[in-house]
This record gives C-alpha cells, structure tokens and sequence, in this order.
C-alpha cells in the first residue's frame, strides 16, 4: 500500500510540473524571440527578476497590432512592449490582475516585429503563468493614409468605411476636380463619446473649411472650389484625443449643376443674355454670384429674382460699369425680389445675387 501510494503521489507532481512548464523558454533576448501566431492566447511565466519574455510575429500587409496581457499574477505589475524589427519601442503598456494590459499600434511597414514581455523595473515576477494574445486587424483597407503623401484616392459618392484607430491617427484622402464645382462630404457613425474632425484642404495643403462629428450629429463641410485639381479630405480624433476600432462612413460628392460658377467677383463676372431665365445657387456662406449684362443704348434694366428657398432672404442688386451699386432688393420664398432702374447710355452693368448680409445660403 505504501508502495502504491508513493508511485501516485510521484506521478502527480510530475505532472503538476508538466503543467506548470513554460514552452517558451529560453527566449529571454530579440535573438531568441520565439515567434507567434496571431490569435493564438498563449501562457508564459517571468520566474525571475531578469526573466524577460520576447515573442516575434511577422505581418505580410500593413494593419494595426494588438496585443492583450491578462492573468497577471495577484500583487504584480508586468509590461507588455511592442518593438520594430530595429528592437525600437513603438508602444507599451502595463498590467495587473484586475487591470490588464493592452497595446495597439497601426504599422504601415511589413516584416517583423517584437512583443516583450517584463515585470515593471524587474522587480515582479512569479511563477504563475500569464496569458498573451497578439491580433492584426487590417480591415481598414484604406490604411496607410497618414499623410498628404499617402493619401489614399477615393470616388465621389462612394461611402469610405475606416477607423482613427490610435491616438494621434489622421486619414488622408484624395480627390480630384477635372472642374470648378462645390465639395461635399459627410461623415457619420462616429463612435459614442467621440469627437471626429472632417477637413478639406487645396493642392497647397492649406485648409479651406472643417466640422466636427459626434455619435448623435453628423459632420458636414461643403466649399466652392473654382481652382480644379487635388483636394483632400482627412479625418481625425479632435486634437488626437479620440480614437476608436469602430469605422467611420466618409462620403464626398462633387456637385457641379451650377453652371455659372465660379462668379464670386465683378472679374469673374458671367455674361448673361436678356429675357433667358437662369438657375443658380447661393451655396455656402459668403458666397456672391455676379453676372454681367451689356446694355447696348438707354432703356429701362428689370431683374426678378424668384425660386429662394424656404426660411431664406436673398438679395438682387444692380451695379454701373464702375461697380456702383444703382439699386437693390431683397425677397423671400413667398415674396420674390425686383429691380428697375433706367440707364442712359450703353455700356456694361452687373447683376449681383447674395443671401442677405452673407447670413442665407442653399445648395437649392
């Protein structure tokens, strides 16, 4: 009986040991990395103030890293670190037991790279084993967008789905303008208790307009462009404060039914003919369409402006050759505006359409 019991208590502790074992070791430098699959959880102990545990992963396209410390032993501080295939850190975070540990970092350069894990300082360690899990999420295919550089070209009317996934993260976009037109773009389903920014730039990277988005109230930027060629559209947590895995919709339009744009100044002025109806759009704020008409001898000169849109005030307004003003005024949707004046002489005269004060505009 004495017998019988020592060989099982024997076998116990053999396979309690067995249990206990760390298949990775040795792999305490970047030369003996032991390398990993993504979304396998393994479990790995640091047993000694110098223990430290490296792990290799390799990723064939660019995506953001993931890494999740949990299991950490009762009264311990570990880290888990990321590092590029130079063995420089990109990230790093620390864990306990009720806190795990977690990293994200979007890498934009293929090949390897390193997950270390290390009692904070070296001065925790236990033999109780932790849990490490490793992902690369790469559904946002539009990434790496970062800069101007690299922005990603996109289709108007086309939803772009994306994330601002780390902190400081920006999405580049680009556009191009074959002619002279409004921008549109929208951006929705922003992640609860974010802050996204929207903002559209000109060829020369100066920004032209920019709104913020939330959960419950979509950002929208619309800007005439009369200069065609490359614009971009970049979003971005507000101040790099906000991120989230959560995607984003992004969609620009181009809308360019206005035909008479761009004729924001006496310069630019379209010529228009007497007594043909024109359709034309006051579309953001500030916006002034200026049309010119050659009066060829004395005569009385009428406009009617009808059609404004609904809780909108616009004004029409008659100028000289010298850019006088000789009259004007204002109408409504339910009160359209007009103008006589008698000019002597022929010569050129403008026609000038604004909302009232620059206050009213519609893409109607």
């Amino acid at each position: 009986m004495r017998i019988l019991l020592l060989i099982i208590f024997s076998v116990f502790l053999v396979h309690s040991k067995a249990l206990c074992q760390d298949t990775f070791e040795p792999n305490n430098s970047f030369e003996t990395a032991k390398s990993i699959n993504f979304g396998v959880a393994l479990n790995a102990a640091i047993t000694s103030s110098s223990d430290k545990d490296y792990f290799k992963i390799e990723i064939s396209k660019p995506g953001v890293i993931i890494a999740t410390l949990k299991n950490v032993p009762t009264n311990q501080i570990y880290v888990v670190s990321l590092f590029n295939a130079s063995q420089q850190l990109i990230t790093s975070d620390n864990g306990r037991s009720t806190d795990p540990a977690f990293i994200n970092a979007l890498r934009c350069s293929t090949g390897t790279y390193y997950i270390v894990v290390e009692g904070l300082n070296g001065d925790y360690w236990s033999p109780n084993q932790y849990e490490l899990t490793v992902f690369l999420d790469s559904s946002d295919i539009y990434e790496c967008n970062n800069l101007f550089s690299t922005a990603t070209p996109i289709q108007f009317g086309v939803p772009v789905k994306a994330s601002v996934y780390d902190e400081g993260d920006k999405d580049y976009y680009k556009i191009e303008l074959s002619k002279p037109g409004v921008v549109i773009a929208t951006l929705k389903n922003i992640p609860v208790n974010q802050i996204y920014v929207v903002s559209l730039f000109n060829a020369s990277q100066q920004l032209v307009t920019s709104d913020n988005a939330r959960s419950t109230d979509p950002a929208f930027i619309d800007a005439l462009r009369c200069d065609i060629g490359t614009y971009y559209i970049v979003v971005e947590g507000l101040n790099g404060d906000y991120s989230s895995p959560t995607q984003y919709e992004l969609t620009v339009f181009f809308d360019s039914s206005d035909i008479y744009e761009c004729n924001n100044l006496f310069s630019t002025a379209t010529p228009i003919q007497f007594g043909v109806p024109l359709k034309a759009s006051v579309y953001d704020k500030g916006d002034k369409d200026y049309y010119k008409i050659e009066i060829p001898k004395s005569g009385v000169v009428r406009a009617t402006l009808r059609n404004i849109p609904a809780s909108q005030t616009y004004v029409v307004s008659l100028f000289n050759g010298s850019q006088q003003l000789v009259t004007s005024d204002s109408g409504n949707s339910t009160d359209p505006s007009f103008i006589d004046a008698l000019r002597c002489g022929a010569g050129t005269n403008y026609i000038v359409v604004e909302g009232l004060n620059g206050d009213y505009w519609s893409p109607t």
